[in-house]
């Protein structure tokens, strides 16, 4: 397993790390895209994928301006799930934004709530984004939860009979937050000093006189 360590550089929230994906992290992606249980749990459809599809997806994401993939990674340094931003509008300064986790982590308490707002963060306060949306299906409870309950996410509409899942047709929820909700947060503070640690208030009020 790759340690997060010898990758440089990390997003880093309270429990989880966000980190780039490596060629050495597609089988376990490769397994967790094609894990029943997170995939009925997803916006969105794929017949199952190998490793060497997962090696073409990661060529062609890598090459993408639109799109930045990331790792989950947990306390422990071990791989459990993927994040990121895709569809991004460098002009309009939104993207899309999701977590895919694999069902072991979800065991563990916090952990999605602290890779969403790690996530939001890192999208508001380094990449400079301004909003970041995504869909929910309409019988995933906990993901709605998490996102419009403990993260401050808004639902702004519903897609109706969206997904097919079991035989039946089903609703998404289209969700958003936008940087000043997430500023609203009472631990906001906290994941911005974790995911951009520098003292950008520390600024020079004048320049010397040597320096002009």
């Amino acid at each position: 397993m790759t340690n997060e360590n010898e990758i440089g550089s990390t997003i880093r929230g309270a429990y989880v790390q966000l980190r780039a994906i490596e060629p050495d992290d597609l089988e376990f992606l490769a397994m967790v895209t094609n894990d029943r249980t997170v995939s009925g749990m997803v916006v969105g459809w794929d017949f199952p994928v190998s490793v060497h599809g997962q090696t073409r997806w990661l060529e062609h994401a890598s090459s993408d301006p639109r799109t930045k993939r990331l790792m989950v990674v947990g306390p422990g340094g071990e791989r459990i799930g993927m994040t990121g931003l895709w569809d991004i509008d460098w002009q309009a300064r939104h993207a899309i934004g999701a977590i895919k986790l694999h069902p072991p982590a979800l065991t563990q308490k916090g952990i999605g709530t602290d890779a969403i707002k790690t996530l939001s963060a890192w999208a508001f306060y380094d990449v400079g984004l301004q909003k970041i949306q995504g869909s929910i299906l309409d019988f995933n409870g906990p993901s709605l939860g998490a996102y419009a309950k403990k993260c401050g996410w808004k639902i702004e509409g519903v897609f109706r009979r969206h997904v097919y899942r079991k035989g039946e047709y089903h609703d998404a929820y289209w969700v958003s937050i936008l940087k000043e909700e997430f500023d609203a947060l009472p631990d906001a503070a906290e994941y911005i000093d974790r995911v951009v640690p520098v003292d950008a208030a520390a600024k020079v009020d004048a320049l010397p006189e040597w320096f002009a």
